[in-house]
């Protein structure tokens, strides 16, 4: 396997949690405890960073028990690097998956980059 295989194996795993690869190597990640807490950490981090962001949308996900599903949706896909980019790519998905929410994320979106937050 070559690095840039890899790497990619890798990434997919930090996004989905699994590797198309049968590489015993990826396979030894897929199976560890190691793979599980950095994937925790990275979703407790993009919460805390899109409360912030995103006050309002993540409330109200908060309150009807689906935030960490709507943070969990994000982790799936490669995202952003900077964190107006993210919370703009979590708003756009919010509006499309939760049709009752989606006044609230595009007002936020607006402010967003309005205000260059």
């Amino acid at each position: 396997m070559t690095l840039a295989e890899t790497q990619r194996a890798m990434a997919e795993l930090i996004r989905t949690g699994d590797s198309t690869s049968n590489d015993a190597f990826v396979a030894t990640v897929r199976a560890s405890t190691g793979l599980h807490v950095l994937r925790d950490c990275i979703a407790e981090w993009r919460e805390l960073v899109l409360r912030r962001a995103c006050p309002l949308t993540t409330a109200r996900l908060r309150s009807r028990g689906t935030f960490e599903a709507a943070v969990r949706r994000l982790l799936e896909r490669e995202c952003p690097a900077y964190l107006q980019d993210l919370a703009l790519r979590f708003l756009e998905d919010v509006a499309a998956t939760e049709p009752e929410l989606r006044g609230i994320a595009e007002f936020e979106s607006k402010m967003i980059v309005e205000c260059g937050n």
